[in-house]
């Protein structure tokens, strides 16, 4: 039984990817909630979600 459950998982390394990314975008959200926390302006959550997707599509390629 459990062979057959470990059989379906899939590549580590696709493990691994998914965790990265898990790990970066709850980093996002946290410094999101600190900036909100800290009473940040508008345009500094803005710069903060700019910053993110630069780093993502930077992942990507």
């Amino acid at each position: 039984m459990t062979l057959s459950i470990i059989e379906k998982l899939p590549p580590i390394e696709e493990i691994e990817r998914e965790l990265t990314r898990t790990r970066r975008e709850a980093s996002f959200l946290k410094s999101l909630c600190t900036l909100l926390k800290n009473r940040a302006s508008l345009e500094e959550v803005n710069a903060r979600i700019a910053e993110h997707r630069r780093e993502e599509a930077a992942t990507c390629t």
